[in-house]
């Protein structure tokens, strides 16, 4: 959240009116903005999910 609205007071956004936040920040950057490691998801760690 806070990077999101830093983003938007900084003009890193120039979206107008409603907009998704894809539509309002490059996907890439926001992501590596939230964590410096990749982001990798292991589905077979997540509670309920199918072992195999």
């Amino acid at each position: 959240m806070v990077e999101a609205v830093a983003r938007l007071l900084d003009g890193r956004s120039h979206a107008v009116g409603a907009v998704a936040p894809g539509e309002a920040f490059d996907a890439a950057d926001f992501l590596a903005a939230l964590s410096p490691e990749p982001l990798a998801v292991n589905l077979s760690e997540v509670a309920g999910a199918p072992r195999g």
